[in-house]
């Protein structure tokens, strides 16, 4: 600790107060994919945006693939701190494979619809979801429309259009499990790198 001393003119006064330095977590790095940088402030919004697309939109596919990682009770996982701990590695080792999925995707051709964004919007409001991902009801935040774009890839790979627009639990199931193979795939092509 610091001692900040003053003597004053006039008399003599010495005024000895401690001064202590502190930091402040306002960020920290998680690891890189490719060329993409992942703090936690990052993967925290991603939480919250696949949570509030969960909300809006029950057969969200990415939801589903990633159901396990984006479980509210990994939360806790995306608190600043110092370090890691070893709960908190083993949490980012698995959500590493929707990093690598957001970065593969976004070098595809994904277009959001000004339909979809309304259907969204009106059940943002019917099922009281978070609605800070809109601009306003026709405009989403950047981030979200990311994470939008994402789901449009992934159900537009992945889920069969022939059927008139209807997903049954046994076309999410093999989704889901095409969707893993893809993610091992990528996982294999993409370079990673933990921070820690």
């Amino acid at each position: 600790m610091k001692y900040l001393k003053v003597l004053l003119l006039g008399g003599l006064f010495i005024l000895s107060q401690k001064v202590q330095a502190q930091i402040i977590y306002k960020d920290k790095m998680v690891y890189k994919v490719g060329q993409s940088v992942f703090s936690v402030k990052d993967l925290k919004k991603d939480f919250d945006g696949i949570n509030t697309l969960g909300c809006m939109y029950g057969e969200s596919l990415l939801l589903n693939i990633f159901n396990e990682e984006f479980n509210q009770k990994n939360a806790k996982y995306l608190q600043l701190s110092p370090e890691f701990d070893q709960a908190q590695k083993e949490f980012f080792n698995r959500l590493i494979q929707f990093s690598n999925l957001k970065v593969y995707a976004k070098s595809q051709p994904v277009v959001v619809d000004a339909n979809i964004v309304k259907f969204l919007y009106l059940n943002a409001k019917e099922n009281k979801c978070d609605r800070s991902v809109f601009k306003n009801s026709k405009e989403l935040t950047d981030s979200f429309k990311e994470l939008l774009k994402l789901e449009i890839f992934v159900r537009s790979r992945f889920l069969p259009t022939d059927k008139g627009g209807r997903t049954t639990a046994d076309d999410l199931k093999k989704a889901v499990t095409s969707a893993k193979n893809l993610l091992s795939s990528i996982g294999r092509q993409i370079d990673n790198e933990f921070y820690w």
